[in-house]
């Protein structure tokens, strides 16, 4: 909860200084269209770069045959357990 408050408090503040910064050169309009492109365009790169530290994870656990037992693992975690009576 934490990191995304202070993601989100960060984003806010960078947006704060690139507004003031181009809408001396932009009116609102255009400033909101690059704006949007900029963001959507990080929010795709974050995205592909979270998707190859997944295949680089799966590759690392797969190479160190460590596959099965990691998803046991993940699971049972996951997985509420009864406790025998």
């Amino acid at each position: 909860m934490a990191t995304v408050l202070t993601h989100s408090y960060g984003l806010m503040l960078m947006r704060e200084r690139i507004e003031t910064a181009f809408l001396r050169r932009f009116d609102a309009v255009r400033f909101r269209m690059l704006f949007a492109m900029v963001v959507g365009t990080a929010v795709l790169f974050a995205t592909i770069l979270h998707a190859l530290e997944g295949v680089a994870w799966a590759a690392a656990y797969v190479t160190l045959g460590a596959l099965p037992r990691a998803v046991h693992r993940s699971l049972g975690i996951r997985t509420p357990r009864r406790e025998a009576a």
